[in-house]
């Protein structure tokens, strides 16, 4: 019998993902642990998320201790998080020396040789990982683990003496269906949505897609998903959308509803109402079961504003819409353009105004980009008025971060434009290039200005005593989080004898993590 242990090591957390919000489900975790158990017999699974479920290092040890894992697997899409799964992996092989270790997810499968050559990594799986890593593991299992063989697995990265060696990269599986339901008994259920208020209690993520048919220059979402396509002796990356057929994703939440009481769903999809016949058919699907749960999605502001003409939007807000975020990025046609955004300005308006007037019981939830090359105190500036005319219930705020696999990561460290290579500085909240005309301290210290901008005690009372439970309750918690920080600031720095300052963005360290 093989061990098998899948672990997302102890990390810091955001201020505004704290231990009494929602931590969320890693959808990767269940998925390949279900791949793994269907299509590896005699194989124990283990997995292991340690921040719900409040592990820490001296915890974690104790369990790869006392039940050493044949093969240990490390999946972290968010770089920010890497150097927490280097160090299991470190900590693992002095402790039992004979463990594989496979790395895979966003940031590994970019930077590969940088983690082979410097971290105790076996194998780094490349792109879409639960077929490559499945026959990885027969290989070594059936001791076949020669140069020859594996070379034959596609989408894999491993050392040869002291060179990498990179397969060709592996197709992308079309049918979604493919899969077998997600590993949901192999998780401790009762561990995520516990918040009382964010989301909903019982909260869960599930998705529906994968990919998307836009190819931004800042976005990784879509290279991970990207078809290879071979021309000549290199591959070009085509963007691909790719979905779940309605059925299979109303079987996935009927187990989530019945068997774990899941009443909010969290859809994790790059490009959720892309498809609007799909779109269609799941909301008479949802009604037709007469499933009662809140959804919140990431949709495009263009496909609210043809959903709304169609009729569909009305269906799915039936079927339990409750909260949309968009990616707006910025509200400037030529800052998208200078982002090489396909938006367009004056949709995204239509969109929130739609949402606003016609389904005010639906959260609107804007994410914007900071800090671009143009970026400067007057463009910023502009930015906080143009979210009070879009008039929606929460902005949230990045700095524009060039991650591996981009090609403005490229683009950014061929011209010098990145002054840090400390990963852990890639949270979303900490500017890691300057502008033309801003350096990175003056870009944060302007961000910290537009979060305080949002703030207006009125519209927050409004909320507060909003007809509209969903609406009430996110609120709630904002306020609550956000109060929370500002108690926890002013003591610190008081004691200190400081003057206060902007540490929203800091990571924190949970009570638990050591």
């Amino acid at each position: 019998m093989y061990k098998i242990m899948i672990v997302k090591p102890p990390r810091k957390i955001w201020p505004y993902l704290n231990e009494e919000d929602n931590f969320l489900l890693p959808q990767a975790l269940p998925v390949l642990g279900a791949v793994i158990r269907k299509n590896i017999p005699n194989t124990e699974i283990k997995i292991i998320d340690c921040l719900p479920y409040k592990i820490g290092w001296k915890k974690l040890i104790k369990i790869i201790e006392i039940n050493p894992p044949d093969f240990l697997l490390l999946s972290d899409p968010e770089l920010v998080w890497v150097k927490d799964a280097t160090k299991l992996a470190k900590i693992t092989k002095k402790l039992c020396p004979k463990t594989t270790i496979i790395a895979g997810g966003l940031s590994f499968s970019f930077l590969p040789e940088y983690f082979l050559k410097n971290h105790q990594i076996d194998y780094v799986v490349i792109g879409e990982g639960e077929e490559t890593i499945v026959e990885l593991i027969k290989c070594i299992k059936n001791k076949k683990n020669n140069l020859s063989n594996l070379k034959k697995i596609d989408g894999l990265a491993f050392l040869d003496k002291k060179n990498m060696i990179k397969t060709k990269p592996r197709k992308l599986i079309k049918n979604l269906d493919h899969y077998p339901i997600p590993a949901y008994d192999l998780m401790n259920m009762k561990a995520y949505g516990r918040a009382k208020d964010i989301f909903h209690p019982g909260s869960v993520t599930i998705y529906h897609s994968k990919g998307c048919p836009f190819s931004c220059e800042f976005c990784v979402c879509w290279v991970s998903n990207a078809d290879p396509i071979k021309q000549g002796n290199k591959y070009k990356y085509k963007p691909c959308y790719r979905s779940k057929s309605v059925e299979r994703t109303v079987q996935e939440i009927e187990l989530l509803y019945y068997k774990y009481g899941s009443r909010g769903l969290v859809f994790t999809d790059d490009n959720w109402n892309h498809d609007p016949k799909w779109s269609r058919r799941f909301a008479e699907e949802i009604l037709k079961r007469k499933l009662k749960f809140n959804w919140y999605a990431f949709m495009r502001a263009d496909n609210i504003v043809r959903d709304e003409k169609l009729g569909i939007l009305k269906l799915l807000v039936k079927a339990g819409l409750s909260h949309v975020a968009m990616g707006v990025e910025r509200l400037n046609d030529n800052e998208l353009k200078e982002l090489k955004n396909n938006y367009n300005t004056n949709t995204t308006f239509k969109a929130f105004k739609i949402l606003k007037n016609k389904y005010p019981k639906v959260f609107r939830h804007g994410t914007f980009i900071i800090g671009t090359r143009n970026e400067s105190k007057k463009s910023m500036l502009n930015l906080v008025k143009q979210i009070k005319k879009l008039d929606i219930d929460m902005p949230s705020f990045s700095p524009l971060t060039p991650l591996p696999g981009t090609k403005l990561f490229q683009e950014a460290k061929k011209k010098g434009w990145l002054k840090t290579d400390n990963f852990e500085d890639y949270d979303w909240f900490t500017p890691v290039m300057d502008s033309k005309y801003l350096d990175r301290d003056e870009i944060e210290d302007l961000m910290y200005f537009l979060n305080r901008s949002h703030f207006s005690f009125i519209k927050f009372i409004k909320n507060l005593l909003s007809p509209y439970k969903y609406k009430r309750k996110m609120y709630k918690w904002f306020v609550k989080v956000t109060l929370k920080i500002m108690v926890s600031e002013l003591k610190e720095n008081i004691l200190h004898f400081r003057k206060i300052e902007k540490n929203y963005s800091n990571m924190i360290k949970p009570k638990y993590y050591d």
